[in-house]
């Protein structure tokens, strides 16, 4: 695929999606999940550009573990509920995330920095941004001694589906 193939995906779910009826699709499974995925997003509007001082790293911990433990039309209302200022707050905990995983050699921390690339979805800038940061997320993988494959693939699996081709593209092109 190429850059813009990745783009043209996400368009199309964007396009196709009906966020009334999502909501209610979703409150149908959990009646407080919108209000629930929301308390752990960041305020849509904030705009704290640096780790110090950093509040967030605990609630966008818990978001990705519950975008991790959705449905398809869960973790698609998260996806919806990202803005440029909240995909750059999950920028700032995909790189703690990564770090700490490759500190404590923790599978489940660098699963969950995969995660929260999921949930960007492109939205903080292009492909070419994610595939940096998937490139960055491969190096962390390999200091821990992780199954990339399996990490990469079940990641994929509940991803929107311009990230869930670019994982796969990725994969084939960089298998561990």
């Amino acid at each position: 695929m190429t850059i813009l193939d990745y783009h043209r995906l996400k368009a199309s779910e964007v396009k196709a999606r009906d966020p009334a009826r999502l909501e209610s699709t979703v409150r149908s499974e959990r009646a407080d999940f919108p209000e629930h995925s929301e308390s752990l997003l960041p305020p849509a509007g904030e705009r704290h550009l640096t780790r110090e001082g950093w509040p967030n790293y605990q609630k966008l911990h818990s978001l990705c573990e519950l975008y991790q433990a959705g449905t398809a039309a869960q973790r698609e209302f998260i996806r919806s509920q990202v803005n440029w200022n909240r995909a750059y707050q999950l920028g700032l905990f995909r790189v703690e995330a990564t770090e700490a995983a490759v500190r404590t050699k923790s599978e489940e921390l660098l699963r969950l920095a995969v995660v929260s690339l999921a949930i960007d979805d492109f939205t903080c800038g292009d492909s070419r941004d994610a595939i940096l940061s998937v490139g960055s997320l491969l190096l962390a993988a390999r200091k821990i001694g992780l199954d990339w494959s399996a990490l990469i693939h079940g990641v994929a699996a509940i991803s929107g589906p311009g990230m869930a081709a670019l994982f796969q593209d990725f994969l084939t092109n960089h298998p561990a």
